[in-house]
């Protein structure tokens, strides 16, 4: 059985953009393990920011993503096709569990770095967050339950793998997570 694209991107890093080089374009980023820089980016004092991912027995994922939007806002990124990395995946990391805890760390992580409070600031709130994300955990919440009644453990995994990813945002943006941090993610020389 085939993963959706986005569970397929998300837990195996699988990125097809076809077979030519391409530049890329606003939103889409390189797979993490699958991405190299040119050193003048660090040179320039671009850094991966420490108070994002493993911290103690805490996760909070996304350094990759969060480094890489402040990358490509200035510089450009070029996808090429010819490029490869094996990365090893190991059988707890393929298990419903350790799924959802890493997508709960993202959920964590996009409240931290994710551009939501200025961009969402007209979008009706709930609980402080937007309305929609909300709505996006029941949505999920019930899709898991539908799809285990089906039978379908691939859809229900990938339904409580949105819900946990949307969990974790949700209890970023309530325990101010940012702040809690002192996360400034307008600063590139973090």
């Amino acid at each position: 059985m085939q993963a959706s694209a986005w569970f397929s991107s998300f837990v195996y890093a699988d990125q097809n953009l076809g077979n030519e080089k391409i530049p890329y374009q606003d939103g889409c980023y390189p797979s993490s393990p699958n991405m190299a820089f040119k050193r003048h980016i660090f040179d320039e004092g671009i850094k991966f920011n420490d108070k994002i991912g493993p911290i103690g027995s805490k996760r909070i994922s996304g350094s990759e993503t969060e480094f890489l939007s402040r990358v490509l806002s200035n510089h450009k990124g070029l996808y090429i096709p010819e490029s490869e990395v094996l990365h090893r995946i190991t059988d707890n990391m393929l298990q419903r569990g350790y799924l959802r805890k890493r997508s709960y760390a993202m959920g964590l992580g996009m409240a931290v770095w994710a551009p939501s409070p200025t961009s969402e600031k007209d979008i009706p709130k709930l609980f402080g967050v937007a309305r929609y994300r909300i709505g996006r955990i029941i949505k999920s919440s019930l899709q898991a339950i539908y799809q285990q009644i089906r039978f379908n453990q691939q859809k229900t995994i990938e339904a409580e793998c949105q819900a946990a990813l949307d969990i974790g945002f949700c209890i970023g943006i309530w325990t101010n997570l940012k702040d809690t941090l002192k996360i400034n993610v307008n600063n590139t020389n973090n």
